[in-house]
């Protein structure tokens, strides 16, 4: 998260951490996925699916367990945030994707690629192009795993809770655009379930629900616009606002419906390298004040937190149907919690 007024420079960069750090990826001969390329397009379903298909008739057990989402383990109701540390565990929902590695000492690590946001027992979303580098080379995913309950990344389990999951699926919304970062989403599918009643998952929206007003932002990014790796070693939040399509299309020509803008005037708040694929979230009274996922960290000018530019997100609600489908397609039992 960044907090600094900086000279604008109209460069747009995705919000992915890809520098290369001072370790050898490790090359697991047992994987369990394939590279990304060829998983896309027969993987996972199209958007508009073929209601006799023998996919379609295969059903899926939703479970609603006797948790709610989107429920802060801390009450910061109208507290202003601006860039500060999150309370331990204080939204549970936060994940990040990582990348094993190893010093050249052979010490064993994970490194911090993207954020996630868990919805699911077993499934989180998080931004299509954190599943290549910045020059579009895709990532094995046998070399990326989920990483749950988090707070400190310099401080190994400070939070007692924090797990690591390997990932089973990595599925790219079929119309994502790498050039244009459009349709800038991702299913990450876990190779085993997590406790809900622990790892408490953000509320999904509605179908093209549209939402104004304040937002959360969440991620473990770069706090200084430039600098490599200076990455929020405690998960960073602000409070933004989600602006009109009308501002942000002024701002980006190649902004799409798909899309979502949010920020401050001044430049003071914003997300930035590394916040890829977190949470952009909203309270809503109808539940109950808990937090509702309204964006994806996508993209943004460069430097980030300059005045007179916001941030972009990818529009969850626009993928409600797919990401539903998509999740019942490849899970024979779903848990969700509870909404209302």
């Amino acid at each position: 998260m960044i907090l600094l007024n900086l000279i604008v420079s109209l460069v747009i960069i995705v919000r992915c951490a890809y520098s290369k750090p001072d370790f050898y990826l490790i090359e697991t001969k047992n994987t369990i996925g394939k590279v990304h390329s060829d998983i896309r397009a027969s993987d996972y379903p199209e958007k508009d699916t073929d209601d006799n298909s023998a996919e379609s008739e295969t059903s899926t057990e939703d479970i609603i367990l006797d948790c709610k989402c989107g429920k802060e383990n801390i009450n910061v109701a109208d507290r202003i945030v601006g860039g500060e540390d999150a309370e331990m565990l204080e939204f549970p929902w936060a994940v990040a994707i990582v990348m094993k590695g190893q010093t050249i000492y052979g010490d064993k690590f994970h490194y911090h690629v993207c954020g996630a946001v868990l919805i699911s027992s077993k499934w989180v979303l998080t931004a299509a192009h954190c599943s290549h580098d910045d020059k579009g080379v895709d990532w094995k995913i046998e070399n990326l795993s989920v990483r749950l309950g988090d707070h400190n990344q310099d401080v190994k389990n400070d939070t007692k809770i924090e797990i690591i999951r390997e990932i089973d699926k990595f599925i790219i919304d079929p119309d994502y655009e790498k050039s244009s970062l459009d349709n800038d989403i991702a299913l990450v599918k876990m190779d085993r379930e997590v406790d809900l009643m622990l790892y408490t998952p953000v509320c999904l929206p509605e179908l093209n629900k549209e939402y104004k007003g304040k937002a959360y932002a969440l991620g473990w990014g770069w706090t200084k616009p430039g600098v490599i790796n200076s990455h929020a070693k405690i998960l960073q939040k602000i409070k933004i606002k989600i602006r009109p399509f009308e501002n942000c299309k002024r701002q980006y020509p190649k902004v799409t419906e798909r899309m979502i803008c949010a920020g401050v005037l001044n430049g003071k708040k914003d997300t930035c390298k590394g916040d890829s694929g977190g949470p952009l979230t909203v309270r809503l009274k109808e539940y109950q004040r808990r937090h509702v996922l309204a964006g994806l960290t996508s993209w943004g000018n460069d430097p980030c937190a300059a005045p007179g530019f916001y941030g972009v997100f990818t529009k969850v609600s626009y993928y409600i149907d797919w990401i539903y489908q998509t999740i019942r397609d490849q899970t024979e039992s779903v848990k969700f919690c509870q909404t209302e």
